[in-house]
This record gives structure tokens, sequence and C-alpha cells, in this order.
């Protein structure tokens, strides 16, 4: 489509590039220089731009896939599922935002445009199918994100986990730039469809793509935080404002698997009597199934030693990134569908852990494990969501994580690899090891008494947030199988 026919299936962006420039000028407006306005804004603001996604979302079945811009961009079931899940995301980051402390009054509208500026950047992440397109919208969540992990107030380790994000950025960013540079030398062309056309007739060195796979794995290893490019999460997750924290541990990973999904399956995959396989003969699941598997054993195993919440969550983090590694060896339409499942129910799960975190860390000044001892008492509603989101992420019935994992390993097996069944074995080891350090935190909560239990202070907004976040964490298995129907539906959608 040209360009002005595109900007009518381009009005969230258009919206949302608008509106980050109202609330900046919000503090300049004398009558509207109060955060609660910005903050009222920046949810209307996100609600608009949200409602023709919703739209999208549940009409999809007879609407076909749009290209946009000269195929710069892609308006199909991946964006507008990754969309959607971006959204949520940020509305619920601006909600911690507006009723925490961390973030000083005055920096508030300055913090929101910020916010909605990452958040066009990842909707435009989940839409690009050019090189050039995917760098700029890359570049653009990128900077945000450093910026917003510097915002804590009075905060020396905020500080350093911006410099700390910054330069693991930097290198990561350049290196995934110099990986597509090889891509364009090697076929001529940006465009990820025209990638895939050119490898599949060119008699290149699979050595030169190989080469080209990896830098560009660096960029995406390094936004999901899958190891070895992981090093910056556990101090951005400590050090950044909690808000912050939650919003990056579901949109930055969400992003960078978005865009994982969209180049491999549309530029380095071809599909052939109903089975994908990669264009170049070259079989890299080798290489993934053996990050998947690095992946998810460090992360959990450096959990095991932390006693700050926040960090133990970094590494947790890390360790999920491994699972849905396995459910990208597949290969297949059930592993991309499967991707999608988990990252749905993951970003509930973790928007519900969080939530306690933030009103633990922001209200009450407690980061610490030892600092959650006998929240039974203290905060009984905010126990039982925590605990709901521990059992997810370890993955016991009937919780979402539980069927998360099944459709990821369940995806893995289908393909009847070796790699895919030996990720498979790795992970449900994993699964186990993880009980140890998730239960340490649901010990202190219910099993260790205090003489004295302190009080914790919330606010009405927090408890809510936490509640509509833990109850899709305990139905989704009652509703899981029209849930991951329509994650299907999607799918179809993008790979058709």
């Amino acid at each position: 489509m040209s360009n002005i026919q595109s900007l009518s299936a381009f009005l969230p962006e258009l919206w949302l590039g608008l509106a980050c420039m109202i609330v900046l000028m919000f503090p300049i407006v004398p009558k509207l220089a109060c955060p609660k306005r910005a903050g009222a804004f920046t949810l209307f603001a996100l609600i608009v731009a949200g409602l023709p996604l919703l739209g999208q979302a549940f009409t999809y079945g007879g609407v076909s896939t749009q290209s946009l811009f000269f195929g710069m961009v892609a308006q199909d079931g991946l964006a507008v599922f990754f969309k959607l899940l971006f959204l949520v995301t940020t509305i619920a980051a601006v909600i911690m935002t507006a009723s925490g402390q961390e973030v000083g009054d005055d920096k508030k509208p300055e913090f929101y445009c910020i916010l909605i500026g990452i958040l066009l950047g990842m909707f435009v992440t989940a839409s690009a199918t050019d090189l050039v397109m995917m760098y700029l919208a890359f570049e653009l969540l990128s900077l945000g994100s450093y910026v917003l992990a510097g915002f804590g107030r009075n905060e020396p380790r905020s500080d350093e986990a911006a410099i700390k994000y910054i330069i693991f950025g930097g290198l990561s960013t350049g290196a995934m730039l110099y990986g597509m540079s090889y891509l364009y030398g090697l076929t001529g062309t940006t465009s990820l469809i025209g990638i895939r056309e050119a490898l599949a007739v060119s008699e290149g060195s699979p050595l030169a793509f190989f080469v080209a796979f990896l830098l560009v794995m660096v960029g995406m290893g390094y936004k999901i935080a899958s190891v070895p490019f992981h090093f910056w999460a556990p101090d951005v997750y400590q050090g950044a404002p909690s808000a912050v924290t939650a919003f990056l541990s579901v949109a930055s990973k969400g992003a960078g698997f978005a865009a994982f999904i969209r180049i491999f399956f549309t530029a380095f995959l071809a599909k052939e009597n109903g089975t994908w396989s990669p264009v170049v003969d070259l079989d890299w699941r080798v290489l993934l199934s053996l990050l998947a598997m690095v992946t998810m054993t460090f992360g959990n195993l450096g959990a095991f030693r932390q006693n700050n919440i926040k960090r133990l969550f970094a590494y947790s983090s890390i360790a999920h990134a491994g699972y849905v590694l396995v459910g990208a060896l597949a290969l297949s339409t059930a592993g991309v569908q499967s991707i999608m499942f988990y990252m749905l129910t993951y970003l509930f799960t973790n928007l519900a852990a969080f939530t306690v975190i933030v009103i633990m860390a922001d209200k009450n000044r407690m980061e610490e494990i030892d600092d959650y001892n006998d929240l039974c008492r203290r905060a009984p509603w905010l126990a039982l969501c925590m605990g709901v989101s521990l059992f997810s992420l370890i993955g016991v019935p009937p919780m979402a994580g539980f069927l998360g994992k099944w459709f990821l390993f369940a995806a893995a097996m289908e393909s009847k690899n070796f790699w895919c069944t030996a990720a498979v074995v790795v992970g449900l080891l994993n699964s186990v090891l993880s009980v140890y350090y998730y239960f340490r935190i649901l010990r202190a909560m219910y099993i260790v008494k205090t003489d004295s239990p302190q009080p914790v202070l919330t606010t009405p907004a927090l408890v809510g947030l936490a509640s509509v976040a833990a109850v899709p964490v305990l139905l989704v298995f009652l509703f899981g199988a029209p849930i991951y129907r329509w994650t299907g539906s999607l799918t179809s959608l993008f790979l058709s």
C-alpha cells in the first residue's frame, strides 16, 4: 500500500506519537501542570490506542493481512497480539507510577512521555518487515528504556543501572546492526521477504550466513535477556524504579520475541509441504537449543543465592526466556502459537507479582526476601496474589504458567527432533529447580512468623491492579482452550 493509503491502518501509532507530544506539554501549561492530570491523560491515550487493536484482534477471521508503507510494515495477527500485550503492560506501569513515590511528581509527565515513546517503538517493532524499520524501532524503544532505568529518585543504584544498560545495549545494538549489514550484503535487500527469497536461490557461503545469524541473535538475545546477553538484567531490575522493572520484565522481553519471530519466520524459514525448514542448508536449531538450555539453567541457578527480590526476579526472567526459546525450536505454527500463549500467561503472572513488589519496595522500602516475613498476617490479600503468581511461575496446575509450559514443550516435542527433545527435558528439570527459590518467598510469607508484624502501606489502585492481574492466572485454566484457539487464529494470519 502507498503511504497515504497506509495511514488509515497506522492510526494507533499516529495517535501515540501525538499523545507523546501532548503529555510533554503538560508541565508548561499552568492549568495542566498536575501529575495526576498527566497520568489520567496518559491512561486515556493508551485506551484510545487500544480500541482499534481490540476490534482487529477479534474480527481478524475474515480480514486479510495488510502490507503498509510499500512493504516496510505489516498489520497482521502477530503485530496485533503483541501490540495488545505491550499496551496492557504500559497501562499497568502508568498505574504503578501514578500510585508510587519512586518517580517524583515533578518528573512524572516526562516519565509518561518517554513511556509512550517506548510503546510506539514496540508497536513498530512488532510490525516491521524491513531491517531498517526494525533497527529504528529497536533504537526508539531502547533509548527510552535506558532513560527510564535511571529515573529513580535520589537512588545511586538507578544511575548505575542506567549506565550499565546503555553500555550493554549499545554493544548489542551495534552487533545486531553489523549482522543486518551482512544480510544486506548477502542478499542485496533489507526486506525480510526479499531476504528469504534471495537466500533460497543463493549459493553463497553458509558460514557467512551463520555469522550474520549470530550477530542478529546478539540483538535479539539482549532484548529477551538470554545467556550470554543477560548481564544487564540483574542490575537494571534491582536499580530501576519498580514500575520500570515490571514494564521491562514483560514488554521488553515481548518486543524481543516479536522481533525474533518476525525475522526468523519471515526471512530465515520457508514453508514446503506444510513444514517449515531453514532456507539455508544450516540447522541452526542446534545453537538455539544450546542457548535455551544454558539460559534456563543459568537463570535458575543464579536465582538460588539472591536475597533481593527484584534481583531474584531478574534471574527468573532469564530462565523464562529459555523456556520460550524451547517453543521457537519447533519451527512450526504450533511453536509460534505456544510462544504467544505463554507470553499472555507470563504477562498477567508477572504483573501480579510485580504489583506486590512495587507496593513493598515503593511504599514500604522493602526489597529483601526477609521483608516478606509473615506477609500473610500483615497483608493477606497481597500474600495471596504473590502466591498465585509464584505457583504459576513454577508451573503448578491449575495455574496459567502450567498451561503455558505445557503448550511450549508439546510444540517442541511434536517436531520429533533430538535437540528439541533435549531442550524439553532440560526445561522440565529446570522447572523442578525453580521450586527452591520461589518457595523461599512462599516460606517467608506463610511460614516465618514475626513477633510484632509491621503493617504494609498500600493504595487501593495497586491492590486492585494486583487482584485484576491475579484473576486471569487462576481462570485461564478454565478458558485455556478458547484462548489458545484465538492465538492460533492470529498465528495463522501471520504465517499465511
